[in-house]
């Protein structure tokens, strides 16, 4: 049984291939199959690589605010989902009470509404109830 020994690949040779793709133009394909390396491995090493440069592009104290901020922005978004989800419990809940809410005001008998207090309904003609006929004021 064989076994193959991964190649070990100095940084210089790393940058020149990264640099042949960036700087020359090549495609990643292209340049990986002139320098007999896989396509991904030089992919990933260009995606290191730019991580690094924007790292590097960001002072300290820029770094502990994107942490900040971004603890920040998962916090909220966390929140909003919980706002999210209760709003949708209590909007099931409130159309629950409307039904029985619409029930009583449409006889007339709600307590909460101003036209049912001020105009008790008084149909204006026997055998009428609730708000679909004509109404008197309260006395």
């Amino acid at each position: 049984m064989t076994t193959t020994r991964r190649r070990a690949y100095t940084e210089d040779f790393k940058r020149d291939a990264v640099a042949l793709v960036t700087e020359q133009g090549y495609s990643v394909a292209e340049a990986a199959r002139s320098l007999d390396i896989s396509a991904s491995l030089l992919g990933r090493w260009k995606r290191q690589q730019e991580g690094q440069v924007s790292d590097e592009a960001l002072s300290l104290d820029e770094r502990e605010e994107l942490k900040h901020l971004r603890k920040e922005n998962r916090l909220l978004r966390m929140e909003k989902d919980i706002l999210k989800k209760a709003s949708q419990y209590f909007a099931k809940e409130m159309k629950g009470s409307m039904d029985s809410f619409e029930i009583m005001h449409r006889a007339g008998q709600c307590s909460t509404c101003a036209a049912c207090w001020m105009f008790r309904a008084v149909p204006a003609t026997p055998g009428l109830t609730g708000h679909s006929g004509s109404y008197r004021q309260r006395s």
